[in-house]
C-alpha cells in the first residue's frame, strides 16, 4: 500500500440503511428563535421559534435593516446604517442614500436575497414635533428558495 489512490466522491453511491427516515418532517424542526422574543409553547420550547425559512429570512431582512454599525459585537460594518441618514430628510439625496445603504447591506450579507422594490411613505409629523416618523418597505425574492415576492417593512425617526 505505497501508492496513493484518489476516489471521486461523485462516483461513490449511499449506503441506504443510512438514509434519514422519510417520516421526519422538516416542519418541526426549528430554525431560529422569532423576535421579539417571547415565551414558546410546549413544542417550541422556552423561546416562540420560527419554522420556516420565508419567516427566518424576512426576520433576518428586519434585523440587517434596523442594525446601525457598531451594534453587533464581532460585526462592527454588519447593518444598513440608517440612523446616520436620519438627520438628512430635507436632502433631495434622502431617498437614494437610504436605497443605496439597504442595497449594500443586502449585497454583503444576505447575497442570496434578490432586492425588487423599495417603497417610502409620507413622514408623520405630530403638530409641533422635531421628529417625524418615516416608514420603509423593502420587496425582495429569495430565488434558490422559490420565494418570488416578499416585503419588510421598517420604521425609523427622522429628525423634520
Amino acid at each position: 500500500m505505497s501508492e496513493v489512490r484518489n476516489i471521486d466522491f461523485k462516483s461513490v453511491g449511499i449506503r441506504r440503511d443510512d438514509e434519514v427516515s422519510s417520516t421526519t418532517s422538516a416542519q418541526n424542526t426549528p430554525i431560529g428563535i422569532k423576535m421579539p422574543m417571547q415565551l414558546g409553547n410546549n413544542s417550541d420550547g422556552i423561546f416562540a421559534m420560527n419554522y420556516g425559512l420565508k419567516d427566518e429570512i424576512r426576520q433576518g431582512m428586519r434585523n440587517l435593516l434596523l442594525t446601525n454599525w457598531g451594534e453587533r459585537l464581532g460585526l462592527y460594518k454588519f447593518g444598513a446604517n440608517l440612523k446616520p441618514i436620519t438627520m438628512e430628510l430635507a436632502s433631495e439625496q434622502f431617498d437614494n442614500e437610504l436605497a443605496i445603504r439597504i442595497n449594500t447591506a443586502v449585497t454583503r450579507w444576505m447575497p442570496y436575497v434578490s432586492l425588487a422594490d423599495l417603497q417610502i411613505f409620507p413622514a408623520r409629523r405630530d403638530e409641533g414635533s422635531p421628529v417625524a416618523l418615516i416608514r420603509a418597505r423593502v420587496f425582495y425574492a429569495v430565488p434558490v428558495l422559490r420565494i418570488e415576492k416578499d416585503a419588510v417593512e421598517i420604521s425609523f425617526f427622522i429628525a423634520a
